[in-house]
């Protein structure tokens, strides 16, 4: 079983590609995300996500998995 938050952190991170769709999904799931599991879910998927090296990881996903780690990592230590 997976901590709360996890999953909607999956389908979050998976979505930064597309900013507008990230909003939407981060609207729909902020009850999950905005806990600290699902903090911790968010990051870990994005490091998971920075490990892949596939093309299509890289050209879509790392950038913007980039800039969300620190905020949300702040957002853990405050």
């Amino acid at each position: 079983m997976a901590p709360r938050g996890y999953d909607a952190a999956c389908l979050w991170v998976h979505s930064l590609a597309v900013p507008g769709l990230a909003e939407r999904v981060h609207a729909e799931f902020q009850r999950d995300l905005d806990t600290r599991s699902g903090r911790v879910s968010m990051l870990y998927v994005a490091a998971r996500i920075l490990a892949i090296s596939d093309p299509v990881y890289v050209d879509n996903l790392h950038a913007p998995a980039k800039r969300w780690c620190e905020p949300i990592a702040a957002s853990l230590r405050a």
